[in-house]
């Protein structure tokens, strides 16, 4: 996983050897969630169980992060709808769809989050593609230049994007800023599993072209220009902070590429 971090930081990982690590941990990961399927349906109330205990964790240790003040019982509904949506099972008496997690996550506002407050970054397509059979299939057919594209997106919403955060905050609506400050919560807690996860629910999404087809796309797709581009809409004086929360890789990167464009 260490390699595979290097892969998507650095590109200093050759694209077979990713593809290879990814291909093996959603397999060990495709035999974990069918052994819990398994567990769900013998013994449902031995999965309810462990809702519960991991709804009692807090802070650090909490399973999934909360935005706003809920109660236990809408905390052990929360989990229990991500537990439903990685298991492909509904428990019962769980609300489906993922209201409950969008309340959690400050999404969602009004009496018990009856009002949802801006759009889920998630789809149901999304979702979907999160299923281990299906990004374990889309490793499994990836061309290099698929996985590059991947990679490259990877980078910018998980090394870039959380560096632009602090700023965007200064000029975002209401709306926007609670969805950014998510992200931002989200971003203190990457590692390599999480550029695994984002990466193959990008391949998974990503429409199978013929790689003539999305070699243009590859070539177009530059994190560092892109970050160029949108420090040109926020207000001078915002790339020294950009500057100091990029590693230090990306930041040589973003420095090359104003030094090109020539804009500051």
């Amino acid at each position: 996983m260490v390699r595979f971090a290097l892969f998507i930081e650095t590109d200093s990982v050759p694209v077979e050897d990713a593809l290879n690590i990814a291909a093996s941990r959603i397999d060990a990961l495709r035999a974990e969630v069918a052994a819990f399927r398994e567990q769900a349906a013998r013994d449902p109330e031995l999965l309810r169980a462990e809702v519960k205990r991991a709804a009692r964790l807090r802070v650090q240790n909490s399973v999934l992060p909360r935005e706003v003040r809920m109660s236990l019982h809408e905390r052990e509904q929360a989990l229990a709808q991500l537990v439903g949506l990685a298991l492909r099972v509904q428990l019962a008496g769980v609300p489906p769809g993922m209201s409950v997690i969008e309340r959690a996550l400050g999404l969602r506002s009004g009496r018990g989050g009856a009002s949802r407050d801006t759009p889920l970054a998630l789809t149901e397509k999304d979702l979907a593609a999160m299923d281990p059979e299906a990004m374990y299939e889309a490793v499994r057919a990836a061309t290099p230049t698929r996985a590059r594209i991947a990679s490259n997106l990877v980078e910018l919403l998980c090394l870039w994007f959380p560096a632009l955060v602090p700023s965007l905050l200064m000029t975002a609506s209401m709306t926007e800023r609670k969805f950014l400050q998510v992200i931002r919560g989200a971003g203190d807690e990457l590692d390599p599993d999480a550029y695994l996860a984002t990466f193959t629910g990008l391949l998974a999404t990503q429409a199978r072209l013929p790689d003539e087809q999305l070699r243009p796309i590859e070539a177009a797709l530059r994190p560092a220009v892109a970050m160029v581009e949108i420090l040109a809409t926020q207000p001078p004086g915002e790339l020294s902070g950009v500057l100091s929360r990029l590693r230090p890789l990306q930041r040589l990167k973003l420095e090359a590429a104003i030094a090109l464009t020539g804009r500051r």
